[in-house]
């Protein structure tokens, strides 16, 4: 008996179920080999041993200010300022507001680091106002940092995201 149900299962009715489409997303390769970059201060003997052993540095990769996409009362942060210290809980003010506005998305990266954490997210136009309440820079590193503000259409499409430079110190 459970021979022929699983039988009837398996040939009549998950074949019947609308299959789920899955979102293709990113996967890390942890078999890649990384990359050694020299620090300031560090001796090129350090460099010299890792040409032997057949490594090559590469320098990371800067996030560019130069090509921002901010367009005033669409994709705008207005607060806070281009190269503005920020310390404690820190509103983000701006407009995210496009003709065919899907959600936008308050993101964060050292400068020399490509790699984005998302503050917050909202599905709702913004027209000069609050994008994000209260943003706590007290978890992160003292260091220089990029604020990108990102507009994505309704067709899913970004827009290219508005950047200023910020820097984070501690309280």
């Amino acid at each position: 008996m459970l021979a022929v149900a699983e039988f009837v299962v398996v040939s009549l009715v998950t074949p019947a179920i609308p299959a789920a489409s899955p979102l293709p997303t990113p996967t890390l390769d942890l078999l890649a080999t990384p990359t050694i970059t020299l620090q300031a201060g560090e001796s090129t003997d350090s460099m010299e041993a890792m040409e032997e052993t057949g490594g090559t540095p590469s320098p990371l990769p800067t996030i560019a200010l130069a090509d921002s996409g901010c367009i005033p009362d669409q994709v705008w942060i207005s607060a806070p300022r281009p190269n503005e210290i920020l310390t404690g809980e820190v509103e983000v003010r701006g407009s995210a507001d496009t003709p065919s506005f899907g959600f936008y998305k308050i993101e964060i990266a050292r400068q020399n680091e490509p790699l984005w954490l998302t503050i917050q997210a909202g599905r709702d136009r913004v027209s000069n106002g609050t994008l994000v309440a209260a943003m706590d820079t007290t978890r992160l590193p003292a260091d220089e940092y990029v604020l990108q503000l990102v507009v994505v259409d309704l067709a899913g499409d970004e827009m290219p995201p508005c950047r200023i430079q910020v820097r984070i110190e501690p309280p």
